[in-house]
């Protein structure tokens, strides 16, 4: 079983070798250690007529060793140098403290623009792809948020959405989807360039280009030390009844195991609820057979392939989840199907009847606010 961190994430699995930029991707040569260990002749030049040749030849093997000294140490250093950047994205998640800048200095990043759309009209939309970069980005699992504070084109108009109309849909590049991001671009490799996008209002008839954007990334790192990873044992034990966590509690969030008889409840009281019109469904209403697939011969509904979670978050605080065995072997989950405030994870494998669930969260202590600014963005 690979080695595993205080919430079960295998360690090995934040910067798989062929999947990072390993400065030392290419081996140190294989040396024979007794050639160290020759000694260049001293014997006198007159010594045979062969004493010049084998003393050129010794000293050749020296300046070999020399060269071989001086590559393996190289590769050596270079190795050391990826194993500590690699440790340090792995102590993210390991529940301890890590900083990326000295006190009062605040991180700087790079930007590229990498792409960029429209939509005209009086809803139109400007998307915008973008590159950062900076060391601040090493040692984060996530880009949780991406906050425009100034958008400006170039005949003045302001294009700054009002807050909340720019979400950060989740997305994950972890693999073999381990985390089920719910917000933010999750990528746990140990990258100086990671990737977002934000979204303004289309830009005036007539601009030629966005002259001033101005924001800020909010990069997230969830520790247990920092508030930042919640885990619930055996969260299926009681579907329907939401989990009672303090930490989640704490930010307004109400989080729901539901299997299939909860959920059809579930629709039945919403449906009945005051208000409610009978020939409007409420929103997160849905086949259950899409929701809940059933297995032949599973009475009990807890040897299945998914797991379905209703969340109510209105803080918008969970970046994530993440699924655990009884072992502490993290198991590979991916968000399948969405339905309004529901989500079905599914597995690839039965999963075990007790699991336990890491909630990941935008805890002001585990999230580090960087600010940056475009100018004069071409606009298509």
């Amino acid at each position: 079983m690979p080695a595993l961190n205080d919430i079960g994430w295998p360690i090995r699995h934040h910067a798989p070798q062929e999947r990072t930029n390993n400065l030392n991707s290419n081996p140190a040569p294989r040396v024979d250690p007794a050639r160290f260990n020759r000694k260049v002749s001293t014997t006198p030049l007159n010594h045979s007529p062969h004493s010049a040749a084998s003393v050129a030849m010794s000293t050749a093997d020296e300046l070999t060793d020399n060269r071989l000294r001086q590559k393996a140490a190289t590769n050596a250093a270079l190795c050391i140098g990826s194993l500590l950047v690699s440790a340090l994205c792995a102590s993210i998640l390991l529940g301890q403290t890590s900083t990326t800048k000295a006190a009062g200095i605040p991180a700087v990043v790079t930007t590229r623009v990498s792409g960029i759309s429209q939509t005209a009209g009086a809803q139109g939309r400007c998307r915008i792809w973008i590159d950062f970069t900076g060391e601040a980005l090493v040692t984060k699992v996530a880009i949780f948020k991406v906050k425009v504070l100034r958008a400006v084109d170039n005949m003045g108009t302001d294009l700054t959405l009002p807050e909340g109309e720019n979400p950060s849909a989740g997305w994950s590049s972890t693999g073999d989807w381990s985390i089920s991001a719910v917000r933010g671009w999750w990528d746990p490799r140990p990258l100086r360039t990671r990737c977002a996008s934000l979204q303004l209002s289309a830009a005036s008839p007539g601009a030629k280009r966005i002259a001033d954007l101005e924001g800020e990334l909010e990069l997230l790192s969830p520790t247990f030390e920092n508030g930042g990873a919640v885990c619930i044992e055996n969260f299926r034990l009681h579907p329907g009844k939401p989990l009672d966590e303090t930490r989640l509690k704490q930010y307004g969030v109400t989080l729901t195991c539901l299997n299939k008889e909860t959920y059809e409840a579930t629709e039945t009281a919403s449906r009945n609820a005051p208000g409610q019109s009978r020939q409007e469904p409420p929103a997160s209403q849905h086949s259950p057979r899409q929701l809940f697939p059933e297995i032949p011969g599973d009475p009990n509904g807890l040897a299945c392939k998914y797991v379905v979670l209703m969340l109510n978050d209105p803080q918008q605080m969970v970046a994530g989840f993440a699924f655990r065995d009884s072992d502490g072997r993290l198991l590979p989950m991916r968000n399948a199907y969405s339905v309004g405030r529901i989500t079905r994870f599914n597995s690839n494998t039965l999963l075990p009847e007790k699991l336990s669930l890491l909630v990941y969260l935008a805890d002001p202590k585990a999230v580090e606010k960087v600010p940056f600014s475009i100018k004069n963005i071409p606009l298509p």
